[in-house]
């Protein structure tokens, strides 16, 4: 399409007009001149800057009463003191004033201590404030990490102190005595654990290694799972240590899992199955009666003239005499007394304690002013702690009329009511709380009850760590989590505590033995991970071997000990090699090989079934690929693998071959590779021919003479030698020959080796060569050779030698560092 010269014009302006906006207003357009008279007459209408802000600093200092004309009179008139000065100045002679300015700077100098130590103890507290804050910081920060959150607990049931002490739930005193013997009374490695004595072990640990390996020992004896590792750790503690708290620790562990499986087919079913969890429920409800029973009978043995125990000897009387220790509940309470106490109360007790019969027995004797307690009460001891519906719905419509707070709880109890109700004024311990829900667990599947799983997630994540003060008192919260069926999450947390982490590792073994922990796939899972239907798996393999890296060096036939309770399966043969690789110490565990007769001794590992040859050769394969060669070396000639022994050891002898003999390296790998090759031929030609590195080998240890007696100046037998090898041409028409030669059976072993090999050949034929000279020069002398020494071959057949030598390094197939070639020239010009 073509435009005339109209249309483009029309179609500029119209782009012009565009751009400049507004059409309709006249532009305007000023020349540079124009511009700058312009400024310069907006600038002389502008009044200076230095009067518009005096006169405003002015008019400011007068609205406030300050004459601005009199200031600097006024600021001349101060005195600056840069410190405390004397105020007067005294003669030597004035007696009071030099009293009077002495008391003054002793006042200033007490000032001045005084103001310096509230700075230091204001900056001390600052930094303790600053630390509390990080701590609590950082305790919410590993709480929301290990999934739990910010709702608290009733403040009536903080697991205080004086709480938990008060009420017998022990935790507090648990945590603190275990706590207290773990970093303190250490004793050095007995005699059970291998190796050094590097690692200190308490006596707890002592005794717990004593007791592992006793078990292993009579499984490994029966050849079954041996006898119960549960119940060997609680009589070991019981019998060697007798600390009350440990006891009680291992009696929990025992009772609680004791819960059997049943006949479901796998562990996870049986864990999810409602009999095995009510089961579990009723063994950790038993802990908890027999535990404040214990109490209940020191509480009354501690103060027996306020207990006042007499009568018939039994429960009854033991709840009587309990029941006049501790001060009333807040709130009334009724129908009236039985053995002289608060019927209520006593009834309370005996079911706390797990007296059921007794309980039962009370409220016949006050079944006039119970009404149909005792009948609900007879039906719930008589159906295993059950009720039926009616009498649930009966019972529970007797809540709202109720006051006692006894009678209120035992309702709610037994109705499996009100769940929501802490009852903070009778249950007044964490143990109480859980043996108030544990008993309100329905087991029928209702939506509308409390559930064992509704009750783990409120524990474990709505409350959690931080309301627990779980790093004040972890076994606190242990005992919480492994008494509601979180065993995973229990020995998970417990492990987090470096003096308690023996413990957890050891109850983890003995639920293990007993298979009922929930176990991750993969070793390289983390700790603890969640499975279908809110249960939870822990990854034992990597709990054990948290712990057994303190034993592993000086101590380990004790963390074999430890990895063989992971047995079955690879997850023990992956932690022993594991063990091995770490140790170091390869004939402890793995056995080690005669180096007079060959003859393989057993190790450690065999006692457990594991095959030594195979750990031998993976621990090899990665001592190699860490460049530990002669440990490589060690281990495959180990294993029997002589096919991959003669390759780290044929590595290390080309690198240290051509060093000085005075060199150790060198001296320990020829000794090694010596002794190796012997037990090599030892072997058989079976064994050499399944080792394609065998001509290397003995090739490299031949060389390694030659370079003995090189720097030992026997060149005329080293040339001997060299030339026995055939590794290098003696004339220059065989150059050809030994290139091929080289190329065809030469291994980068030979290879390595080759260049300081051409150097000290072309050095050794230069010395001889000059000695061949001398003794030409000077006949009848002998060269000034020893006689042992062969007779030294003539200047000539040096010569040729030398330029065969070049010429084979040139006709290598493969190029040598290029200081090599410039040395090898430079001594054949001095021989030619």
């Amino acid at each position: 399409m073509t435009q005339t010269l109209e249309q483009l014009l029309e179609e500029a302006e119209g782009l012009v007009t565009q751009l400049q906006g507004d059409a309709d207003l006249p532009q305007l357009s000023r020349t540079l001149p124009q511009l700058r008279s312009l400024g310069s007459r907006l600038a002389a209408a502008r009044p200076p800057p230095s009067q518009d802000s005096e006169l405003a600093a002015a008019q400011f200092l007068a609205s406030h009463g300050v004459s601005a004309p009199q200031l600097p009179r006024q600021l001349d008139a101060l005195s600056a003191l840069s410190g405390y000065d004397n105020l007067e100045a005294t003669a030597p002679t004035d007696v009071p004033a030099f009293l009077r300015n002495e008391r003054q700077n002793a006042l200033l100098t007490a000032v001045e201590h005084s103001r310096a130590r509230t700075a230091r103890d204001w900056d001390a507290r600052s930094r303790r404030l600053q630390r509390a804050d990080w701590e609590a910081e950082k305790a919410a920060l590993l709480s929301c990490l290990a999934g739990a959150s910010a709702f608290d607990l009733p403040d009536s049931l903080a697991p205080t102190r004086d709480r938990l002490t008060s009420a017998g739930g022990g935790g507090a005193a648990l945590s603190d005595s275990i706590l207290a013997s773990a970093p303190g009374s250490a004793i050095a490695g007995g005699s059970g654990g291998g190796g050094g004595s590097g690692v200190l072990l308490t006596a707890v640990e002592q005794t717990y290694a004593g007791a592992l390996e006793s078990h292993t020992q009579a499984a490994l004896d029966r050849g079954d799972p041996g006898p119960d590792l549960c119940a060997a750790m609680r009589h070991a503690v019981a019998g060697k240590l007798g600390d009350p708290a440990l006891v009680d620790f291992w009696a929990l562990i025992d009772r609680v899992g004791s819960a059997r499986r049943g006949a479901h087919g796998s562990l996870r079913e049986a864990r999810a199955a409602p009999a095995f969890q009510r089961t579990a429920a009723r063994l950790a409800l038993e802990h908890l009666e027999a535990s404040y029973a214990a109490f209940v009978r020191q509480a009354v043995a501690k103060e027996p003239a306020r207990a006042r125990l007499g009568g018939v000897p039994g429960n009854r009387a033991l709840i009587r005499a309990f029941a006049g220790l501790p001060r009333p509940p807040a709130g009334l309470l009724e129908d009236g007394q039985v053995d002289g106490r608060p019927v209520w109360a006593v009834i309370y007790f005996h079911m706390r304690c797990g007296f059921l019969n007794d309980a039962l027995t009370v409220a016949k004797d006050a079944a006039a002013v119970l009404g149909d307690f005792p009948a609900a009460l007879e039906e719930y001891v008589a159906n295993d702690r059950q009720l039926a519906a009616e009498t649930e719905a009966r019972l529970a419509s007797q809540l709202r009329r109720a006051v006692d707070p006894y009678r209120r709880l035992l309702i709610c109890l037994m109705a499996r009511c009100d769940v929501a109700d802490c009852h903070a004024d009778v249950a007044t311990s964490v143990e109480d709380f859980l043996w108030l829900r544990l008993s309100q667990i329905a087991w029928d599947g209702r939506s509308d009850r409390l559930s064992l799983g509704a009750l783990q997630r409120q524990l474990a994540e709505e409350y959690g760590e931080a309301h627990f003060s779980a790093w004040q008192q972890p076994l606190l919260f242990f005992s919480v989590l492994f008494l509601t069926q979180q065993w995973e999450l229990a020995l998970a947390f417990l492990s987090r505590s470096e003096p308690l982490r023996c413990h957890a590792v050891h109850a983890a073994l003995a639920m293990h033995d007993r298979r009922l922990l929930l176990l991750a796939e993969s070793p390289d899972a983390p700790l603890t991970s969640r499975l279908d239907g809110g249960l939870v798996a822990l990854n034992l393999c990597r709990l054990v071997q948290l712990y057994s890296r303190r034993l592993e060096t000086s101590r380990p036939l004790d963390a074999l000990n430890l990895l063989h309770c992971l047995r079955p399966g690879a997850a023990f043969r992956a932690a022993a090699a594991e063990l091995v690789s770490a140790s170091r110490q390869f004939d402890l565990l793995l056995g080690r090989v005669d180096p007079d007769t060959g003859v393989r001794r057993r190790g450690a590992v065999q006692r457990f079934g594991l095959d030594a040859s195979e750990l031998a050769a993976g621990v090899a394969e990665a001592s190699e690929s860490a460049g530990r060669l002669e440990e490589a070396a060690c281990l495959f000639e180990l294993a029997g693998r002589w096919d991959r022994t003669l390759g780290p050891l044929c590595r290390l002898l080309s690198a240290c071959i051509a060093q000085p003999p005075a060199a150790p390296d060198r001296r320990r790998t020829l000794e090694f590779a010596a002794a190796a090759a012997a037990r090599l031929r030892r072997a058989g030609p079976s064994e050499e021919a399944r080792a394609p590195l065998a001509g290397t080998l003995y090739r490299l240890l031949d060389l390694s003479t030659y370079f003995t007696m090189f720097y030992e100046g026997r060149h005329s037998a080293a040339l001997q030698l060299l030339d026995h090898l055939r590794l290098l041409p003696a004339r220059l028409d065989a150059v050809d020959a030994r290139v091929r030669a080289f190329e065809a059976s030469g291994s980068d072993e030979l290879r390595r080796c080759l260049p300081d090999l051409l150097l000290t050949c072309m050095r050794l034929l230069q010395l001889l060569h000059r000695a061949a000279v001398e003794a030409a020069a000077r006949p009848g002398s002998g060269g000034g050779l020893s006689s042992a020494e062969p007779a030294p071959p003539a200047a000539a057949e040096m010569r040729e030698r030398a330029q065969a030598l070049v010429a084979f390094a040139g006709k290598l197939p493969f190029r040598l560092p290029s200081s090599v070639y410039a040395r090898l020239t430079q001594l054949e010009v001095q021989i030619v």
